[in-house]
């Protein structure tokens, strides 16, 4: 079997982590992938070289002009998707837009790992559209097939996969453990700073009374107002790096708001702390709370006070850490490592 992968972007998270780490997997059982990503990422904004001299009156049609490069860096894979047998279409062609995937080859999976229904203009319209004309749903988690069950019956909940050989898992030495300081970690997009700063009162009051350090992975620095800036390592994120970052970690952090965009997220960030072996403390919204309820990994918290008593609580008793880090370990080698689903999505697909 030939499957055309028609993805987001080079180093879209979406991508990396929902297609691009199964194709090794799936060719070892005789089902052969290609990646048609858009030469121009379909989220890029225009260019501040262009807007900063641009007049207002003008910002409109330029703005219409770079939706149309974008999806111009389409055209080759949808065309290309016609030689294959089955295409595997990550998240929409542009952002709660629809535009082309009427285009594309049949049978089509429509892979989605996030409530991108949300997404302005018109995202509601947009997704319910291609979730209609596809053969089947690729949802995330539970959340996501929910929303997805009112227009397309076929539908396979396939969480996010991780890499257990990339994301090693962390050896504890205890001698290194009482010199250290006890590292708080969060890693992610900047663009999601503001989750992390919810909670910078629990992470000020907690380093300023022990000695810890947080960690922060992420493609720019953040910018907190409690926290001195000598007790914040930043890590700049790259593909390379970011597994060998995490195992700096000895608690990873999630915290969400409890709304409709936050409930589609997949808990990814969570996993890739447990494959590490750390544990997590996070915010148990969506599927961050079905993991909690799988197996005794972290702690949910849902304040700046739980925030800080969960990491009050792992810091005074090193033991249970360990041994919550090693469940998390344990949890994603069975059910969330990329063999598995990889496993999962080779019966789907020779099913069709």
């Amino acid at each position: 079997m030939k499957i055309a992968a028609i993805t987001s972007g080079k180093n879209t998270p979406s991508t990396r982590f929902r297609i691009r780490q199964y194709i090794p997997h799936l060719y070892k059982n005789n089902i052969e992938v290609i990646e048609y990503y858009p030469w121009l990422d379909k989220t890029a904004g225009l260019p501040s070289a262009i807007t900063d001299i641009s007049p207002e009156v003008s910002l409109p049609f330029l703005k219409f002009a770079w939706r149309q490069l974008k999806l111009s860096a389409r055209i080759t894979g949808i065309l290309k998707s016609w030689k294959y047998d089955l295409t595997w279409l990550g998240r929409e062609l542009l952002p709660g837009n629809y535009s082309l995937e009427s285009l594309l080859h049949h049978p089509l999976a429509f892979d989605v790992d996030d409530a991108i229904w949300l997404a302005k203009p018109n995202g509601h319209y947009t997704i319910s559209k291609i979730a209609k004309q596809s053969e089947l749903i690729l949802a995330g988690n539970d959340y996501i097939a929910d929303w997805m069950s009112q227009f397309n019956k076929t539908i396979y909940i396939i969480p996010t996969a991780i890499d257990t050989f990339k994301f090693q898992k962390k050896t504890y030495n205890f001698t290194d453990y009482e010199q250290k300081p006890f590292t708080i970690g969060w890693t992610g997009s900047a663009g999601n700073y503001n989750y992390l700063y919810s909670i910078e009162k629990a992470l000020h009051q907690f380093i300023s009374k022990h000695k810890a350090n947080l960690l922060v992975i992420a493609e720019r620095p953040p910018s907190f107002k409690l926290i001195d800036p000598q007790h914040v390592e930043f890590i700049k994120w790259s593909p390379e790096t970011e597994a060998l970052s995490i195992l700096k970690m000895d608690i990873g952090l999630m915290p969400l708001p409890d709304n409709e965009w936050t409930r589609g997220k997949c808990a990814f960030k969570m996993l890739q702390y447990m494959a590490c072996g750390i544990p997590a403390i996070v915010s148990p919204v969506g599927m961050n709370k079905d993991i909690l309820n799988m197996a005794e990994v972290g702690f949910g918290a849902d304040s700046n006070e739980e925030f800080y008593e969960s990491l009050l609580y792992l810091y005074e008793n090193p033991d249970i850490k360990i041994k919550l880090g090693i469940n998390g370990r344990n949890l994603v080698e069975k059910k969330f490592s990329t063999s598995i689903i990889a496993g999962k999505l080779h019966t789907i697909f020779t099913s069709l």
